[in-house]
């Protein structure tokens, strides 16, 4: 893609992070930003939560370009996920929500490839 960036924000529900090195109690009545970092690191301390992370880093710059933030809101249901490229050329943002990760993970799949797609409809 050039010279390009490549953000990751995502946004989760507390419970869907227990068993994680960033989870406390308090997540559950305080939002708050759990991870800043690349998309490989992320992986490496998320391994079972980054799935959709994966595709956008694969789909855009690399797992070590792509800049990536994680949120916990108390009380959030699903996931919440943006994707932004930025370019010389174009300055594209993808913005999935789902109630549930399976859904998050393939929306965006299919989304990058309807992109790259040389006719969509």
């Amino acid at each position: 893609m050039g010279n390009c960036t490549a953000s990751f924000d995502t946004e989760k529900g507390p419970d869907s992070l227990r068993g994680t090195a960033v989870y406390n109690e308090s997540l559950q009545s305080e939002k708050r930003m759990v991870f800043k970092g690349s998309a490989k690191k992320a992986i490496e301390l998320f391994s079972t939560k980054t799935n959709v992370s994966v595709a956008a880093a694969l789909a855009t710059v690399g797992s070590e370009k792509i800049k990536m933030t994680m949120t916990s809101t108390p009380g959030f249901i699903g996931d919440r996920h943006r994707i932004e490229v930025k370019n010389t050329q174009v300055h594209g943002v993808v913005d999935v929500y789902s109630s549930t990760p399976q859904i998050a993970g393939w929306s965006v799949v299919n989304t990058l490839q309807n992109i790259t797609s040389p006719i969509v409809f």
